[in-house]
This record gives C-alpha cells, structure tokens and sequence, in this order.
C-alpha cells in the first residue's frame, strides 16, 4: 500500500465475528489489500484483506488459538508461537515475525501442497527458549525478546507498529 497515494483511504476498518487479543503489530503484504497483523494474546498470525475501503475479513494463518510453544510446521495453523509482536514483509523471501517470548525470529513462507493460502513456519534466527547475546550462523544466535522492526523505502510502509 503506498500510503502517500490519495486513493488509499482507509480510516476504519469494521470487522464482523472476530476476535483480536493483543495485536502488537501490522505488515503489508504483497497485494495492495493485505494487512497481516500478530495477534500476541492468541499467539496467531491473522491476514485482514480489505474488501472495501471500510470492510475486511480477517483469517487466521499462523499458529493454535491460545496454544504457547516453539513449534515449526509447514501447515501454518500447526506452528506455534508464544508473544508474536513485530513483523515485516520482505519481498521474495515471506514474513519475518518476532516470536518475542521464544526469543527468536520465525518465517512464514507460502507452501502450496496444503493449499495455495497455506504458509509454513520455520525458525529464521535464535534459539527458542535461549536467551542470550551471541553472534554466529542464523539459528546459532541468541536473541533476547526481539520485538520491533522498522522499514520505510521511499512511499512504502513494510512494519507499523500499532
């Protein structure tokens, strides 16, 4: 979403039938009406797509609802998380979250043979469970509670903290 663009007007979005517990962050996905938000009391990653202007649905993608754990799978809802809280869409590569309470960053990549909406969860950086300040091979460092991340490039917002 470019947010500079005058047609973007979107000042409230009403949803319907859902339930968010603790969102903590926002970040733009490819297309120009996906929102992904980490919803850190419910340890879910959720995708809102706008279908108007004032109207979305919001669908979980990642994680059990209220399941805490350090779980990777490649079926999204399987995976698990405890305190998601900053996130940023990095273009070619998927979603980078930070699993906050497990210290570690996790990625959410799209994997088809659960469905073409299917996204598997694997650990980027850190240890989970291992809290720490060492420098090495991406899954050998340790992280302690990473939780927000800031990228502007030119007219585009990649992570918005709420």
């Amino acid at each position: 979403m470019d947010l500079n663009d005058p047609a973007f007007s979107v000042k409230t979005v009403s949803l319907i039938g859902t339930t968010l517990n603790r969102p903590t962050a926002l970040a733009f996905g490819t297309a120009s009406d996906q929102l992904w938000v980490t919803d850190a009391g419910n340890q879910q990653v959720k995708l809102l797509t706008l279908t108007s202007s004032s109207a979305g649905t919001l669908t979980t993608y990642l994680g059990g609802y209220r399941t805490i754990g350090t779980l990777d799978s490649s079926f999204g809802p399987s995976a698990r998380f405890n305190g998601p809280s900053g996130m940023m869409w990095v273009n070619g590569i998927g979603l980078l979250i930070s699993d906050t309470l497990n210290n570690s960053i996790r990625l959410a990549t799209n994997y088809t043979p659960f469905g073409s909406t299917n996204y598997a969860v694997s650990t980027f950086a850190g240890t989970a469970g291992s809290a720490g300040f060492v420098n090495g091979a991406t899954t050998a460092r340790s992280l302690i509670r990473p939780t927000v991340w800031h990228s502007i490039s030119r007219t585009m917002v990649s992570w918005l903290p709420i």
